[in-house]
């Protein structure tokens, strides 16, 4: 997971939001990221009930007055991190194969790489959300794409455009979610929000986990949530949500009863 940096920022400083939709409640935190003394400050942190359910608190009044309300003078970014009922990440590799290999990759040509690679390989990845969430096409929203990183033949590709190659590897990850719960957040974000970063939140720790243990290249992630326990695959990197159990921190007792027919 990378910081954007805006250069000429305030004092080196970079402010943010992360608002989560757990699956019993909403939580707000909001800090500043101080580049210069490598310190990170964390200045409000408040939890949001839903109201009638989780669909109407992107959208209500109490989350729009929050996020206008925390660092009144600074833009900041915004991330937004939902759980597996309401959206899904995805981290995955896809690839094309260079016409020319003999000659050095330029900013032109990598720009129609990318465009190619990522509507190929589009069609697959929104299937496997309609599945995942059990919503029809016109319910879900591509919410956030992002380029991680690029490879030519397995060598990383820097901002220095001087490889040949036949291949391209780009690393992405695609944030499906739903599309009524994209419209209401979106209209409670204020303008000083310049920056908005759309996440499922137990394929984001996945990814992190991934990044910094250098051994983690194949293996299950289970994520303990209240109610439920989410699992996630980890194949070469690559990190998808693959299942889950009816039981969290809050009812496993009650679950492990019903299972084996007695009281908790």
């Amino acid at each position: 997971m990378r910081i954007h940096v805006r250069r000429g920022g305030e004092e080196g400083k970079e402010y943010y939001v992360v608002v989560t939709l757990h699956e019993e409640y909403g939580e707000i935190l909001a800090g500043v990221v101080d580049f210069t003394n490598r310190r990170i400050g964390i200045e409000t942190h408040i939890k949001v009930p839903y109201l009638e359910s989780e669909l109407r608190i992107a959208g209500s009044s109490e989350l729009k007055k929050t996020l206008h309300r925390i660092i009144k003078k600074h833009p900041y970014i915004l991330t937004i991190v939902v759980h597996p009922e309401l959206g899904i990440t995805k981290y995955e590799t896809t690839s094309a194969v260079r016409e020319h290999p003999e000659r050095v990759v330029e900013a032109g040509e990598l720009e129609g790489i990318t465009e190619y690679a990522i509507d190929h390989s589009f069609e697959k990845s929104s299937g496997d959300t309609l599945r995942y969430l059990a919503r029809t096409r016109l319910e879900t929203f591509l919410a956030d794409i992002r380029i991680l990183r690029f490879r030519v033949d397995k060598n990383d590709l820097y901002e220095k455009l001087r490889y040949t190659g036949k291949k391209v590897e780009l690393f992405i990850s695609r944030t499906f979610t739903l599309r009524t719960i994209f419209k209401n957040t979106m209209e409670a974000v204020p303008p000083r929000a310049h920056r908005v970063i759309w996440r499922e939140g137990g394929a984001m720790v996945a990814h992190v986990l991934t990044r910094h243990t250098t051994k983690l290249s194949q293996g299950i992630y289970a994520k303990v949530g209240d109610t439920r326990t989410n699992i996630y695959g980890i194949e070469g990197g690559e990190v998808r949500f693959f299942d889950y159990f009816p039981w969290g921190k809050n009812n496993l007792y009650e679950a492990i009863g019903g299972f084996m027919g007695v009281g908790k």
